[in-house]
């Protein structure tokens, strides 16, 4: 538990850093075989920052499925996982809907939250950012509030090479 905490601490202090480092740059694979998917797919595995207006940075993780579904996870205990579609809608540029459920501190269904997301992809195709508007339901589906403003950033992740790596590659 302790290594658990350790790791999530290192997650937030590393996303709050601005995420510029967050993976070695002695990467073994790209997601993208040569860069053939260049900056208009995003497809693979992301740690993103998103934050809503007046609160905390909130580090996420997220994989966007070559078929246009994604699916997130936040280190928020009251909420669920986070599922939802993407498209791309232009030169970098996509769109996203995102859904999710929170809970109050006893477990109980307490909002559906749906997220519109606008995404910018970098000309290398590795960092995102983009702005986020949310709109919070009740169980049966009532809008309570939409809330504009929130923003995201986020870094594509890679496979790394572990200090025995050549060791490995080497054995039978």
């Amino acid at each position: 538990m302790q290594r658990f905490a350790s790791l999530i601490a290192a997650t937030v202090i590393t996303v709050a850093a601005g995420m510029a480092q967050v993976q070695d740059p002695d990467r073994v694979l790209s997601v993208c075989p040569g860069n053939s998917c260049g900056a208009q797919e995003l497809s693979g595995t992301w740690l993103l920052q998103v934050q809503r207006p007046g609160q905390s940075p909130v580090p996420l993780f997220i994989t966007f499925n070559p078929d246009g579904t994604a699916t997130a996870s936040a280190g928020v205990s009251t909420q669920s996982s986070h599922h939802g579609v993407w498209v791309r809608v232009g030169n970098r540029k996509f769109l996203q809907t995102m859904f999710l459920f929170q809970f109050d501190a006893s477990g109980a269904l307490v909002n559906i939250v749906k997220v519109r997301i606008n995404v910018l992809l970098s000309p290398d195709g590795q960092t995102l950012s983009g702005t986020q508007e949310i709109v919070v339901m009740t169980p049966g589906g009532v809008v309570l509030a939409t809330i504009p403003g929130g923003t995201n950033s986020g870094v594509r992740l890679h496979p790394e090479k572990p200090g025995d790596f050549d060791d490995f590659l080497n054995q039978p």
